[in-house]
């Protein structure tokens, strides 16, 4: 008896007598029937024959009756019932699908729009540090009840439902009907005055919400902070603890790394949570820190342990690297404010690799040198937004790179050996790294930079502080570089200045905690001057042998003692393809452009950069003082062996001069 069955005109489906018995069981109709229904022979319901129990039904209740029960159980046992709450009249989810009721002239009907429940669980305010954004979490239910994982959208894309054939299966479509793809729409807009809303920041660094300063970073309980890829390392531990600042101590004076590369390191370190500040000032750093060694000299390594102030890095584990493309760093750069980064060495093998660094490191520096990003149009010819490099970066690389006097400029060079770390010690910090110590001494900076200097509306005095401490610093230098007789860039004393910033933060801090002494921050503070004063010093030669000029020169005079070109006397020439100009006790004759060609040919052999013409090469000499004019002319014809050859005359002292300070 209970496998035969009847089709329910309404609900468009089989009914079991078990279903029927369990409703007439005084489920529903019970408080008007106070009896079960019973035959003329009184047999109880359960001995009946079908048309026995048929016709007892029939006798108690009405058929209406027995309709409306048998929709009112499909109704209460429905497992979706709870969603309908979510969606906004004429809107409902039954049976896991979205519908709505349609006003006709015959009464509401019931229009189902697909078969699934979507919803908007969450509204996201999305922060990448240049613009907000608006991301709406998708929750939804299938027709058999299974939950889907959850997924974002953007709310500019939202309305096209492309999310439907992008993230869900196959088996959600939409129906047939008209406007589905409104009626959907507004359902879910109006199922989120149940979401929650949240805000998330894709970038690190200082912002003021409601008057109060946070650094963003994830694990900062105050904020979600949400960083792509690799970036996903950088990360807070949001406690302090005073035995661990022992350690920051322990390495500005132990020698496992050489004091004249860790008190830079350092420097650069608590530089980085300056920078919202000194950008404020109008003194943002414009350089890029480049540590240079060959394999095996740990810059990497030394690299991963300063970027472990900020979150969880190996050499393994490092943010990017020169096999990234130039424009994917220049993206990630530019959402990490205030922090420290790093673009780590990809062991260049071959010219074409060589040639990728240099390109890489070039628009790196460029980047961080100028603070600003090229204006690009968006497909609709409108200015698309940009953002230049945040916080500041590392360059690991074997080598200097080639990229010109006017990028190199741009970087502040150190170099590292193996013969100068102590692994054994390296090691253990590495370990405690891991265990989040330097994190914590970062988040205890943090606190006391917050405290000391943002708090209570202190902001603005501690960028004027700023302000005046840059400009003292690089007055400073640039007294300290001319008594030195350090010839150097007009960038150079603002790198300097920016990294004793950074290094004085560090020795307040640490006074302030007692970790210090007044005696041991001023020495500390001596040792760092004179440290970075002789690296001023290598990186003025480093500059100055890379301008244009001296290239040119070095690369030249290279190729005559290597046999490959000469330079013969001009009153005993030689003849032959290798001739490039001609000498005498006072002057150099060039054949500027052929010597130019063999140069250029030269230069691309070995791995270096020389691209200027011969008109701007010959600008930049007579800037120099090197070229003597014939005249108002920069190049005139001389007799050699009778015939006429047009020349460029260069000061022969000059040109020693400079060639013994590139050796």
């Amino acid at each position: 008896m209970t496998n035969q069955s009847f089709v329910s005109e309404n609900t468009r489906r089989n009914i079991t007598w078990a279903e029927v018995a369990k409703i007439f069981h005084l489920e529903h109709l019970g408080q008007k029937h106070t009896v079960e229904p019973v035959t003329e022979n009184k047999k109880p319901p359960e001995e009946m024959s079908d048309a026995e129990l048929v016709a007892s039904l029939n006798r108690v209740y009405n058929p209406a009756e027995i309709e409306a029960a048998l929709i009112a159980e499909e109704e209460e046992d429905a497992p979706d019932s709870e969603l309908s709450k979510y969606y906004p009249a004429p809107y409902y989810a039954k049976y896991n699908c979205l519908g709505y009721v349609k006003h006709t002239k015959d009464g509401e009907v019931e229009v189902q729009l697909c078969n699934f429940a979507p919803r908007i669980s969450c509204e996201i305010l999305y922060d990448d540090g240049e613009e907000v954004t608006r991301e709406y979490e998708i929750t939804v239910r299938d027709e058999n009840g299974l939950d889907l994982p959850t997924f974002r959208v953007p709310a500019s894309s939202f309305g096209k439902l492309d999310w439907v054939g992008e993230k869900l299966p196959a088996r959600c479509r939409l129906d047939v009907t008209g406007s589905v793809e409104k009626h959907i729409v507004n359902a879910m807009k109006g199922s989120s005055a149940h979401a929650d809303l949240r805000s998330i920041y894709a970038h690190t660094g200082w912002v003021k919400q409601d008057g109060e300063y946070r650094f963003l970073l994830p694990g900062n309980p105050l904020c979600e902070v949400e960083l792509e890829g690799k970036h996903a390392n950088y990360g807070m531990v949001a406690e302090t603890r005073e035995s661990d600042l022992s350690y920051l101590v322990g390495m500005l004076e132990l020698t496992f790394v050489p004091y004249d590369v860790m008190y830079p390191l350092l420097s650069m370190v608590f530089l980085s949570p300056l920078n919202s500040f000194l950008r404020q000032a109008g003194y943002e750093p414009k350089f890029v820190f480049t540590l240079i060694g060959r394999t095996g000299s740990k810059k990497s390594t030394l690299s991963a342990l300063m970027l472990s102030f900020f979150g969880q890095f190996t050499e393994l584990s490092m943010p990017m690297s020169f096999a990234d493309t130039p424009n994917s760093i220049l993206y990630a750069v530019s959402h990490l404010d205030d922090v420290l980064t790093c673009v780590d060495d990809s062991h260049p093998s071959t010219k074409n690799d060589v040639d990728n660094m240099n390109l890489i490191a070039e628009k790196l520096v460029r980047g961080y040198g100028d603070r600003a990003q090229r204006n690009r149009l968006t497909s609709e010819i409108s200015m698309r937004k940009t953002r230049p490099p945040q916080g500041n970066a590392i360059m690991t690389m074997e080598f200097v790179p080639a990229i010109g006097e006017s990028s190199l400029a741009r970087t502040f060079c150190i170099e590292t050996t193996p013969e100068s770390i102590d692994l054994k010690v390296l090691q253990d910090v590495q370990d405690h790294a891991r265990d989040g110590v330097l994190q914590r001494c970062m988040y205890s900076f943090l606190c006391w930079e917050k405290e000391s200097y943002l708090a209570d509306g202190k902001d603005e005095a501690f960028i004027a502080s700023l302000r005046e401490s840059f400009a003292e610093a690089r007055w400073m230098w640039r007294n300290r570089l001319t008594a030195g007789k350090i010839i150097f860039h007009d960038r150079l004393p603002d790198t300097l200045a920016c990294l004793t910033l950074g290094f004085r933060m560090l020795l307040r801090f640490l006074l302030d905690r007692k970790m210090l002494t007044e005696d041991q921050r001023q020495k500390r503070l001596a040792e760092f001057l004179t440290i970075l004063t002789e690296h001023a010093r290598k990186q003025s030669v480093a500059v100055v042998a890379d301008k244009p000029t001296h290239v040119f020169l070095r690369n030249l005079f290279a190729m005559v003692d290597g046999g490959m070109v000469s330079i013969t006397d001009r009153e005993k020439p030689k003849i032959g393809n290798t001739v490039v100009g001609y000498e005498d006790d006072t002057y150099y004759y060039l054949l500027l452009d052929k010597s130019i060609g063999e140069v250029k040919r030269f230069c691309e052999n070995t791995n270096q950069t020389f691209t200027l013409s011969s008109k701007a090469l010959t600008k930049q000499l007579k800037e120099e003082g090197l070229l003597v004019p014939f005249g108002a002319s920069n190049s005139d014809s001389i007799k050699v062996l009778k015939k006429n050859v047009r020349v460029t005359r260069l000061r022969r002292a000059e040109v020693l001069k400079i060639l013994s300070t590139l050796d």
